[in-house]
């Protein structure tokens, strides 16, 4: 939910209410109690990796998503190093 409230702010020009509702959406995302495993074997909050997804939606600006990864680099850089070799064995072909 927050995500969509931080994309509609920075569609609107509100990059700081933006950048406090993706710091929002990572405190709640992060909580959640399901999780889905990379295939690395690395296990993510269910709810943090849908809010993943929804930021690569065209509709998203750049510099919504930048943010989003910008949060998630400082608060879970083992998340981001995740999806970074899960991305990169992605276009290798193989897994991660």
């Amino acid at each position: 939910m927050y995500i969509g409230y931080a994309v509609e702010r920075f569609r609107n020009g509100n990059l700081e209410q933006g950048n406090r509702d993706f710091e929002t959406a990572y405190e709640w995302g992060h909580k959640s109690r399901h999780t889905r495993k990379l295939n690395s074997g690395y296990e993510i909050p269910e709810a943090l990796f849908a809010a993943i997804v929804r930021v690569h939606h065209n509709q998203v600006p750049a510099e919504a998503r930048a943010v989003w990864y910008g949060i998630l680099e400082k608060e879970a850089p083992d998340l981001v190093s995740a999806l970074n070799a899960e991305l990169m064995a992605t276009r290798s072909g193989g897994e991660a």
